[in-house]
């Protein structure tokens, strides 16, 4: 029995008449060539995210550096800016502050729906003549 001169000729899993060129067969690895390439294909094309570095995070500008640039620029009148657009309401619950001292806190004295962030605050409310 004759050997054959290709090294791959007996463990290949693709027939002989599916197989690329030689010369291109061995310079593209068999993951790609089963992933990404049709066999009988000459060119092989390849996902690729144009423009996109993966190691390069966004970066986002500040309030007061959009208002900077925007200060710089020459915009006619009309133009729609960012300090000018109207944003809605708020969709998060409002921060509950102290009635007395301004801290933020979580509590309600329940009488009088007064917020107090300290036992002292808390007494102080509940000594408050009543209307």
């Amino acid at each position: 029995m004759v050997e054959s001169l290709d090294p791959t000729a007996n463990q290949h899993p693709v027939p002989a008449e599916r197989r690329l060129p030689l010369p291109l067969q061995y310079t593209v690895s068999a993951s790609l060539v089963g992933l990404y390439a049709n066999p009988m294909a000459t060119e092989f094309v390849f996902k690729t995210h144009a423009g996109k570095s993966s190691d390069k995070r966004m970066t986002y500008k500040t309030y007061k550096q959009i208002l900077n640039a925007e200060s710089q620029a020459n915009y006619p009148s009309d133009a729609v800016l960012f300090h000018s657009i109207r944003a809605p309401p708020s969709l998060r619950p409002a921060m509950k502050v102290s009635d007395i001292s301004g801290i933020p806190t979580a509590y309600t004295e329940p009488n009088t729906r007064l917020n107090y962030a300290t036992v002292d605050e808390f007494n102080t409310i509940r000594y408050l003549p009543q209307e």
